[in-house]
């Protein structure tokens, strides 16, 4: 399965059984798709693919296509860049107590 079929399922799941036919340039509203199915949509592509998306993802991308795409984008984008940085420091070999002076 693709990215692109992945979504195209999470978006066919979130809307109402009879606004399923979707074309890929279909406006998701006019299917019937609300501020909450948007939020669920989001919800299920963070759960799908582990990758935190703004709630308003499915507004600010508003085709199937659209969404599909921008998808895509943050998993490559995700792929280059690790999610935790390290960086390495020296510890002082004896770490003083609360009783002992500083130097």
């Amino acid at each position: 399965d693709s990215a692109a079929d992945r979504v195209r399922d999470i978006v066919l799941e979130a809307l109402p059984p009879s606004q399923r036919s979707l074309a890929a340039d279909d406006l998701l509203t006019l299917h019937g798709m609300d501020s909450l199915m948007a939020t669920e949509i989001a919800g299920r592509i963070t759960d799908t693919f582990g990758l935190p998306v703004p709630l308003t993802i499915a507004f600010e991308c508003p085709t199937l296509a659209a969404l599909s795409a921008r998808v895509t984008q943050l998993l490559r984008q995700a792929e280059r860049q690790p999610l935790v940085s390290w960086r390495f420091v020296a510890l002082p070999e004896v770490v003083p107590s609360r009783n002992e002076p500083h130097e």
